[in-house]
């Protein structure tokens, strides 16, 4: 019997929050005999879920995660890390249960080794760094009007970023009279297409794209498009300027 339900855009997903009974995981005899349960979806297409029970301890209520599942086809997107930043979001405070499923077990251990407390957890660099992460996957170094761009900003932080606010290249043409789009960085861009789909379609969750504050790809426009264009995604990982 549902008691209540939320329905927030959060990060780009829409996050369905229930606060429901739930007889399979909670004893008739609990106090509250409720659990919470958190769906994110794209489109009125399901992602992924996660169900909670509730619990008290010395400092008040306690989520415990029971059940984590995210479609295949999305794996890899942070959606588990979505959901349960969401739930971090409304006050709520998430304690790792040992009655996880083998998925949700995996998932924290991946995500938040050595914790018990799921904390919202932004990761951030400074620009050396970004140059320093950028430069080791790349033979040659970066051209001065594009490490300026990343030097120019000296802290940076990984985000989720909307694919279709980047400006990502088209693919190259055979038509030799195709004009390549302007680059403010003096770049011909045009992708590869046998690039993308042969080597960055694998590396799109490893490497996060780098961007600049006026949503350029500074590093990984064949990331980019493999996500948007191969996976169809509309999501990707990237380091934006603070």
């Amino acid at each position: 019997m549902r008691a209540s339900e939320f329905v927030q855009d959060f990060e780009g997903i829409d996050i369905s929050f229930e606060i429901q009974k739930d007889d399979e995981y909670v004893d008739d005899d609990d106090a509250d005999n409720q659990t919470v349960y958190v769906t994110a979806s794209r489109g009125g297409k399901e992602l992924g879920h996660v169900l909670f029970t509730m619990s008290y301890d010395g400092q008040g209520l306690i989520l415990n995660p029971q059940d984590l599942e995210v479609d295949p086809r999305f794996q890899g997107q942070g959606i588990a890390a979505v959901m349960y930043d969401y739930v971090k979001s409304r006050g709520y405070r998430i304690r790792r249960s040992g009655q996880q499923t083998d998925a949700g077990a995996g998932f924290w251990s991946k995500h938040r080794p050595g914790q018990n407390v799921w904390e919202a957890e932004a990761k951030t660099a400074t620009a050396q760094q970004i140059l320093a992460y950028i430069n080791k996957t790349h033979s040659e170094p970066l051209t001065p009007k594009l490490a300026q761009a990343v030097q120019v900003h000296p802290q940076w932080e990984l985000r989720r970023m909307p694919l279709l606010n980047l400006n990502i290249p088209d693919q190259e043409y055979d038509d030799v009279e195709q004009e390549p789009e302007d680059d403010p960085y003096g770049r011909v861009m045009m992708v590869d297409p046998d690039h993308a789909g042969e080597v960055s379609q694998n590396l799109v969750d490893q490497y996060p794209i780098v961007i600049d504050s006026d949503r350029y790809i500074i590093d990984g426009n064949h990331r980019a498009w493999a996500a948007k264009y191969l996976l169809n995604r509309d999501y990707i990982q990237a380091w934006v300027p603070v």
